[in-house]
């Protein structure tokens, strides 16, 4: 249950990230790769209003930053040293709060900061997606929901399944549903400093309780 909470905090943020990054930096997502993927596409075809150097920063970070989870998550935890998971979503939360940052001290979602604001959120949700399925919870992803429907879909009586699980299945697209509603609500009513915060505070809780219930990725 604890480790349920965790993944399905990390999808919340996500909900939360992609609100900020599209509505705030612009046409593109930081944790939603998928959805960059095609974005890049309309940009090389020349659509206006999609960058295709944003997107191929936000791509990349992402990337890198999921490296990183997956170093930090894989490292050996002898008893005097902190759990991975603890380690890894402790960087997310600083990432995050690096992002925070940025955006309190200036309007980095329109100036020369935007770039570096890219950066960093791309890098926490790489980084967040790599620590979550280091858990290996079932049928709760942080992010990758076109496949996961469609499992629910195929495992609903409906599609002539069981139906066993379904309702466990749901619960990851209403959190990032619900995390998109909060962010974009925020952003559009006080701009992106307060889905950033609750960002922050939801991985540096779950930073604590990986901690407190040594939870090992």
């Amino acid at each position: 249950m604890v480790t349920d909470g965790i993944v399905l905090s990390m999808t919340f943020v996500a909900g939360l990230m992609d609100a900020v990054a599209f509505l705030g930096i612009g046409d593109l997502f930081v944790a939603m790769v998928t959805g960059n993927v095609a974005l890049l596409g309309f940009a090389v075809a020349g659509a206006h209003g999609h960058s295709a150097a944003e997107i191929l920063i936000a791509v990349s970070s992402f990337f890198t930053g999921a490296l990183i989870g997956a170093r930090l998550c894989a490292q050996p935890t002898p008893p005097a040293r902190p759990r991975p998971l603890a380690v890894a979503t402790g960087t997310h939360a600083g990432l995050l709060m690096a992002g925070l940052a940025l955006v309190a001290a200036a309007d980095a979602t329109g100036n020369r900061w935007r770039y570096l604001l890219i950066v960093t959120l791309a890098l926490a949700m790489g980084l967040q997606n790599a620590a979550a399925r280091s858990l290996g919870v079932p049928d709760i992803p942080t992010n990758v929901l076109t496949t996961h429907l469609t499992m629910i879909a195929i495992g609903s009586r409906l599609g002539g399944g069981s139906g066993k699980g379904t309702g466990r299945r749901l619960v990851a697209p209403i959190a990032m549903f619900c995390g998109a509603l909060v962010g974009g609500t925020a952003i559009l009513a006080f701009g992106p400093v307060v889905p950033l915060a609750i960002a922050v505070t939801l991985a540096t809780l779950a930073t604590a309780v990986a901690a407190r219930h040594h939870i090992l990725a």
